[in-house]
């Protein structure tokens, strides 16, 4: 079949280099995604769903026009609209333009540090952290980061803080705010949630605030509260994100769990 082709080198170069970018913009949305998790206690606002959405629509779009080509291009058999589709494909990414402007504009700062924030870590000691132990004799004590006794002694202060000071009701606690009271550096802080927790730093502070929300169910005192009051008053920023949340950790919703509590 010899059909002239309608797609110039370049264009054809094109089609065949986007999935590369697509599919390093979503290795970037899962390192972001991470970082939050590791970073933040909550995710709304900053963890660029909407990207997904968008990274969709774009993948869509991409293939449209790819059969749209291979239909003009590779085979002889007549689909009804295939010369004019090109118009749908232009105006389908002028709305995916639009879409990206608009949450681009909506969404603002995400890792905005202040002045003070960066003075402060600049002035942050280490307190006697031992890195890289690289004359351990074991595969596991050359991973460490720091010594087991190191780690035992930032955990006490940690959960003693947390427990103490209860700052998990704080719903825009973030892994900084604990190495700036506590004086510890935060790669050190997030090795021993990972190590000594087996979590990151946002699945760590919400099990405390579930476990916050479950202990006043149980207390007669918030019996005037609903279960959603209770919830943003516990530290979460939204009800989808606390019944979620809530459903992972105990295994049933909180409506369910309250009725069983009583």
């Amino acid at each position: 079949m010899n059909m002239p082709l309608n797609i110039s080198i370049g264009s054809f170069l094109q089609y065949l280099s986007a999935p590369f970018y697509f599919v390093w913009i979503l290795i970037m949305l899962r390192k972001h995604k991470n970082y939050v998790k590791d970073n933040y206690s909550y995710d709304e606002k900053i963890n660029l769903n909407w990207m997904n959405k968008l990274l969709i629509g774009g993948i869509s779009i991409w293939l449209i026009e790819c059969l749209n080509v291979i239909a003009l291009n590779f085979t002889d058999i007549d689909f009804p609209y295939t010369y004019n589709t090109s118009w749908y494909i232009k105006f389908a990414f002028m709305i995916f333009v639009l879409f990206i402007g608009y949450y681009g504009i909506n969404q603002g700062g995400i890792f905005s540090k202040t002045k003070e924030e960066e003075e402060e870590k600049e002035k942050l000691p280490e307190k006697d952290v031992v890195e890289n132990e690289i004359h351990s004799t074991t595969i596991i004590e050359k991973n460490r980061l720091i010594s087991e006794e190191a780690a035992g002694q930032y955990k006490e202060e940690l959960v003693k803080y947390i427990e103490e000071e209860q700052v998990y009701l704080n719903s825009e606690l973030r892994i900084q705010d604990f190495s700036i009271h506590l004086k510890i550096p935060v790669h050190i802080l997030s090795y021993i949630i990972n190590t000594e927790h087996q979590q990151n730093f946002y699945d760590f502070i919400n099990l405390y605030r579930i476990e916050e929300v479950k202990k006043r169910l149980h207390d007669k005192e918030y019996d005037n509260l609903t279960i959603i009051a209770i919830a943003i008053d516990c530290g979460f920023n939204s009800k989808a994100t606390f019944n979620r949340l809530f459903k992972l950790y105990t295994g049933m919703t909180p409506s369910h769990y309250k009725k069983n509590s009583k």
